[in-house]
């Protein structure tokens, strides 16, 4: 994917996830799509922009959520060769996946900086409607950006 047309795309989600009332991620899900149909370097670009609006739409500090989402790039950049990228189904697993992973390095990292105390319950709860959100918002996303993927770096990734 083009730098511009993954940067549009990322405002665009990270509007949405702001106006929605409940835990949403878009941003998560769309770098998700990204990191599987991008090389690394455009990949990496669009998670700081990610982190960049991530942060600029929560009360966290800016730029904490670079590091979440640079993990995000590499790790599926290091297991892309292995999955189907053009099954709903993976975007079903690693979208609950890196949901629950995205609850616990908030809440970590909240925690370690004296933001937000750990509650248990709320622990639990985020965990459990960040992943069923992610669970069936992640397909929806891999449907709607599939038509701005480059075709041509398809044929060059196998």
């Amino acid at each position: 994917m083009k730098p511009l047309v993954i940067t549009v795309l990322l405002f665009a989600a990270g509007s949405i996830q702001a106006l929605m009332p409940i835990e949403f991620p878009a941003l998560l899900c769309l770098m998700i799509f990204i990191a599987l149909h991008s090389r690394l370097n455009v990949a990496l670009y669009g998670a700081v922009i990610a982190g960049l609006i991530h942060d600029s739409f929560c009360p966290a500090p800016l730029g904490i959520s670079i590091p979440f989402f640079l993990l995000t790039v590499f790790v599926i950049n290091y297991i892309r060769r292995e999955i189907f990228s053009d099954i709903a189904w993976t975007y079903v697993i690693l979208g609950g996946l890196f949901a629950l992973l995205k609850t616990l390095y908030f809440i970590l990292i909240l925690a370690l900086f004296n933001i937000r105390p750990v509650r248990t319950a709320e622990l639990f709860l985020q965990l459990v409607a960040g992943v069923l959100v992610a669970l069936f918002l992640a397909p929806g996303i891999f449907l709607a950006a599939a038509p701005f993927r480059d075709k041509w770096y398809r044929r060059a990734l196998r």
